[in-house]
């Protein structure tokens, strides 16, 4: 998967989120691979990335759009 701006998506990744109209700074924790068993166990057929905040929790994005702006490389 990659960012609007082309980047690579990788775990540790920081990225910055429009969730129910707020800007939160998260993390990405897994990057899920279409047609895996994470993305049967997920639901996510095509993929996705779990990404997580104390504000949030976990969460599953299937796609990247508009709402998902990476910030950083994570350690």
């Amino acid at each position: 998967m990659k960012y609007k701006n082309n980047k690579l998506v990788k775990t540790g990744d920081i990225i910055n989120i429009n969730f129910l109209g707020k800007v939160h700074e998260v993390c990405v924790r897994k990057v899920i691979l279409p047609d895996t068993q994470d993305a049967l166990d997920w639901s996510a057929s095509q993929g996705g990335i779990l990404i997580e905040s104390e504000q949030i929790g976990l969460i599953l994005c299937r796609i990247i759009d508009e709402d998902i702006v990476f910030v950083k490389r994570g350690n």
